[in-house]
């Protein structure tokens, strides 16, 4: 046994001592992976976001933004969307949503209204950490998730998101960063996707132009 083990051990370490050739020699690895678009940031995510199943408003002002957003809870006639981010929340109800409340119990919660970290234009992907005011569970729990951000919180790719994220906090980094893009879903029941499976089952962003 013991001269078996020796035998693999020794096979392990030569190895690792062996140099493979490099299979695309003269290639460069530093440049990005994916090629560059021409299109602005917040036209390429717009169209990545959608085509992943999301909902997205675009608001030229805030009186825009709420305008949409009234129409929005009016027509899916909601009493109780969480929102964990007091100043937003007194924002908006001030504005005339009423139907906010704070979220510590999500049991009721029809929809959840949050900021984000960042959108990442190339993957159509919202970028949300647990520093943020709704925590880990207001982006995941309720069926549908509103998703309010700006037009200088779009990056294009999710390195720079990252990085955005290194920069707020320091060497505070958050214990979960993560990545959503359009409703969660699942196929692993008979190949038959499922929206809502693991998650939000509607998402929306409403982003709004800030010059």
């Amino acid at each position: 046994m013991a001269d078996a083990r020796a035998r693999i051990l020794g096979r392990i370490k030569q190895a690792l001592q062996r140099q493979d050739p490099m299979p695309y020699e003269g290639e460069d690895l530093s440049g990005p992976v994916f090629a560059g678009s021409d299109d602005p940031l917040d036209v390429l995510f717009a169209e990545r976001f959608t085509a992943a199943g999301g909902k997205f408003f675009f608001a030229e002002n805030p009186l825009h933004l709420m305008q949409a957003l009234r129409e929005l809870f009016a027509a899916k006639g909601w009493s109780a969307v969480a929102c964990r981010d007091e100043a937003l929340r007194l924002e908006f109800t001030q504005a005339g949503l009423p139907a906010l409340y704070d979220g510590q119990d999500l049991g009721p919660a029809q929809a959840g209204l949050s900021r984000c970290e960042s959108l990442v234009a190339r993957t159509g992907s919202i970028l949300l950490s647990s520093r943020l005011a709704s925590g880990r569970a207001l982006p995941i729990y309720p069926p549908v998730q509103l998703v309010v951000a700006d037009t200088a919180q779009l990056v294009p790719d999710i390195a720079e998101g990252l990085a955005a994220v290194r920069q707020r906090y320091g060497g505070q980094l958050p214990s979960l960063i993560n990545l959503a893009t359009g409703p969660s879903r699942t196929a692993d029941i008979e190949k038959t996707l499922v929206l809502g499976a693991h998650g939000p089952r509607e998402v929306y962003v409403f982003l709004l132009d800030r010059p």
